[in-house]
C-alpha cells in the first residue's frame, strides 16, 4: 500500500493497493475506488475501508481508497467534497501515465453511506455531463452504494448531515 496525494490539503490523498501480478503480465489491473462514509463529517476517514481495500487487492483488483474533505474541514461540503472526489478519481489517469499498472478505463466506484451517495453521484455525472470528459479525465465504468439504498435519495429521506454537506435545505433538493 502506498499513500499518494492528489491535492494540497491533507485530506486530498488516497491509499493505493496493488494486486500481486506476475512480472511478465502485461495487463493493467481494473481499479476499485473506495469512498468512505461517516455522515459527511470529520473525523471519519478512509481508514474505515482499509480491510475492504486489502481484501479486494488479494482478489486481483487495484484499489484506490480515496480520502476527501468533509464537513468540518476547510473546504469540506459543497462543492469541495465533490471536487475532491472527481480530482481523486481523475488522478488515476496520471498514475497510469506515470507507469503504475492500473487501467483507468476500468474504474468502479464503491462507497459506504455518504461515500455511497458520492459514488452514485460520480456515475450520474459521468453519464450526463459529456463536456467533463477530456484528457486526464477518468470515466467511471460502474458505481455501487453499499449503504444506504439508492432509493433513499428519491424518497427525499436524506439526513441532516447530507443537507449540511450540500449546504442546502430540503426545499433546495
Amino acid at each position: 500500500m502506498q499513500t499518494i496525494t492528489y491535492g494540497a490539503c491533507a485530506d486530498q490523498a488516497g491509499d493505493l493497493h496493488l494486486p500481486q501480478m506476475r512480472g511478465d503480465d502485461p495487463r493493467r489491473a481494473a481499479v476499485v475506488c473506495l469512498l468512505h462514509g461517516g455522515f459527511w463529517r470529520m473525523p471519519h476517514g478512509r481508514d474505515q475501508m482499509n480491510a475492504v481495500a486489502g481484501d479486494l487487492a488479494t482478489r486481483g483488483f487495484a484499489v484506490w481508497n480515496l480520502g476527501y474533505r468533509r464537513v468540518g474541514a476547510p473546504g469540506g461540503g459543497w462543492p469541495g467534497t465533490f471536487d475532491d472526489v472527481v480530482a481523486g478519481i481523475d488522478h488515476l489517469a496520471t498514475l497510469a501515465a506515470d507507469g503504475v499498472a492500473i487501467d483507468p478505463e476500468r474504474v468502479i466506484v464503491v462507497g459506504h453511506s455518504a461515500g455511497g451517495q458520492l459514488a452514485l453521484w460520480c456515475a450520474h455525472r459521468d453519464a450526463t455531463d459529456h463536456d467533463a470528459h477530456g484528457p486526464g479525465r477518468v470515466r467511471v465504468a460502474a458505481a455501487k452504494s453499499i449503504w444506504p439504498a439508492p432509493s433513499s435519495a428519491t424518497k427525499r429521506t436524506w439526513s441532516p448531515a447530507a443537507y449540511a454537506a450540500l449546504a442546502a435545505s430540503p426545499r433546495c433538493l
